[in-house]
C-alpha cells in the first residue's frame, strides 16, 4: 500500500473538542483538512464563522484550512488518513453509514473509549471486526486536553502502530512548535489505557467530592497505576511496554487531576451527593469513563482479573452503592 501524503488527503470525523483540537494541529502543520461534522448549523457556521459554535469557542480558524461537510462519504473518499476523533458510543453508528471501502485507508483513533455494541477498543473493532489490516490502524493518545492544545501549550502525543513506518509517516505530517510525538507497537495496551484512565479519573474525581484529601488522592493514583499495568498484562502482555511513559502514566495523572477533565468532574458530583440524571444534566460533554467502567468490569470479570478500584467505581455507578461507604470499604484495600 502508497499511503498519499500531500496535504489533500486527511479526514477528520467529529465535531467535538478533541476533533476540534486535531484539526487546529493539522492546520497548523499546513494540511488541508476535510472534516466532517453532524450538524447542518455547525457546518454554517464553521464556513462563515470559521470557528466551532459549541467547543474550543475562542480557537480561530483561516479560510481555506479546511474543507467541511455534512456527507462522511464524500469527506473519506477524498482522504487517504482518516482520523476518527469521536465518543466511542457513535462510531460503530458512524461507520455503519459508509458506503466506500475503507481497505485502501489508513485510520487513525483519537478515540479513548471502548464501544458499547462490540465491547472492543476502536482497533479491535477495525482490525477484527472490519477485517482492515492491522498495519493500516493507528492510535493516538497521550496527555492532552484538547483545551491547551487550542491555546498552543505543549503537548506530548504518542503515535501507536504495529507497523512503526507509518506511524512516522503520520508523525512526519505534523509539524508545530507545540507539539512532540513518540511511537509505540503497543496500540491495544495504549487503547485499554484510554479506557481505563477515565474510570480512575473518576475515582479521583468522587475522592475530591468527598474531601478525602491529597494524601489520599496520592495513594488512589499510585493504586491505579498499578491497577492499570496488572489488568494491561493480564490481556495483552508486552515486554516493550514501560507504564512510566507518558502515554500511560501521563494521561492517567492529566485525566485524574486536570480542571480540564470531564472524567474527574464527573467523579466529584458523584463524590458530593448528585444523582446519576444529574450528573448527566451538568455535564456538556461525554464522560467516557461511565460507560467503560461498566464494559471493563465485565471484561475484568470474564478474564477473572483482580481490579479493586474499577469493582468500587462500578458498585457506585452501577449497583446504586453510596460513593462514601465504597471508598470507606476501598480503603481499608489500599494499604
Amino acid at each position: 500500500m502508497n499511503p498519499l501524503s500531500d496535504a489533500h488527503s486527511i479526514a477528520v470525523i467529529g465535531s467535538g473538542s478533541w476533533a476540534t483540537a486535531i484539526v487546529k494541529i493539522l492546520t497548523d502543520s499546513n494540511k488541508h483538512v476535510y472534516w466532517h461534522v453532524r450538524s447542518a448549523e455547525d457546518k454554517a457556521f464553521l464556513q462563515t464563522e470559521y470557528r466551532n459554535k459549541k467547543y474550543l469557542k475562542q480557537l480561530q480558524f483561516q479560510p481555506g484550512q479546511y474543507t467541511v461537510s455534512c456527507d462522511l462519504n464524500e469527506v473519506i473518499s477524498k482522504s487517504k488518513w482518516v482520523v476518527f476523533a469521536l465518543p466511542s458510543a457513535y462510531l460503530g453508528q458512524t461507520v455503519s453509514e459508509l458506503t466506500v471501502p475503507l481497505s485502501d485507508k489508513f485510520i487513525l483513533s483519537g478515540i479513548k473509549g471502548i464501544l458499547p455494541e462490540s465491547k472492543t477498543t476502536p482497533g479491535i473493532y477495525f482490525t477484527k471486526n472490519l477485517g482492515l489490516p492491522q498495519a493500516q490502524f493507528l492510535v493516538l493518545s497521550g496527555p492532552s486536553h484538547a483545551e491547551e492544545v487550542a491555546e498552543g501549550q505543549p503537548v506530548f502525543l504518542t503515535l501507536g502502530c504495529t507497523e512503526i513506518k507509518n506511524a512516522v509517516l503520520f508523525k512526519n505530517q505534523l509539524n508545530t512548535a507545540y507539539l512532540r510525538i513518540g511511537l509505540s507497537t503497543d496500540v491495544f495496551g495504549i487503547e485499554y489505557t484510554g479506557a481505563l484512565k477515565n474510570i480512575y479519573a473518576l475515582a479521583a474525581g468522587i475522592a475530591k467530592g468527598l474531601n478525602l484529601g491529597d494524601n489520599f488522592q496520592s495513594v488512589l493514583i499510585s493504586k491505579a497505576l498499578a491497577e492499570m499495568n496488572y489488568f494491561l498484562n493480564a490481556i495483552f502482555p508486552d515486554s516493550q511496554r514501560m507504564i512510566y511513559d507518558t502515554v500511560y502514566l501521563g494521561d492517567l495523572l492529566v485525566t485524574a487531576y486536570s480542571e480540564h477533565s470531564r472524567n474527574r468532574r464527573f467523579g466529584e458530583l458523584i463524590g458530593r451527593g448528585v444523582d446519576l440524571e444529574g450528573v448527566k444534566k451538568k455535564m456538556k460533554m461525554v464522560a467516557e469513563g461511565y460507560t467503560s467502567a461498566k464494559l471493563i468490569y465485565e471484561l475484568k470479570q470474564e478474564k477473572n482479573i483482580q481490579a479493586p478500584l474499577i469493582d468500587c467505581i462500578y458498585k457506585i455507578l452501577y449497583n446504586a452503592v453510596s460513593a462514601r461507604t465504597a471508598f470507606q470499604k476501598l480503603s481499608l484495600q489500599l494499604g
